[in-house]
């Protein structure tokens, strides 16, 4: 065969074809037909084996997907609610993996002028 014949058991059946047709003009091709006859036999066997395990493959991706997601899904909802029974800031969240909120941070004011003058007390000017 050349180069550019593909080896497939689809042109494995072609040749069996031939070879059965043309059998009495080929002395001695009885055992290489018969063993190419098993090849091929044994190739599509796998191959059926082959692709019904490409689809269970794929069905246990897709369940596995499928659960992965409703896990997630209860495991939020789950988180949920036990912060809103124990409350964002409570330090037994952590013994569910939950990162307690800490107390708000306020920022400073950063003064954007000087602060008035307050050396006078009482508040009163003197006048002389």
């Amino acid at each position: 065969m050349s180069d550019l014949t593909p080896e497939t058991p689809e042109t494995w059946q072609t040749l069996l074809e031939a070879v059965r047709e043309t059998e009495q003009d080929l002395a001695g091709v009885a055992a290489f037909r018969d063993t190419l006859a098993d090849a091929h036999t044994r190739a599509l066997l796998l191959k059926t084996t082959r692709d019904a395990q490409v689809a269970a493959a794929r069905e246990a991706r897709q369940s596995y997907r499928q659960a992965l997601h409703s896990g997630q899904d209860a495991a939020v909802a789950l988180r949920n609610f036990i912060r809103s029974v124990l409350g964002m800031r409570n330090e037994k969240l952590l013994c569910y993996g939950i990162q307690p909120r800490g107390n708000r941070c306020r920022r400073k004011r950063k003064p954007d002028a000087a602060p008035p003058d307050r050396t006078k007390a009482g508040g009163r000017s003197r006048q002389p």
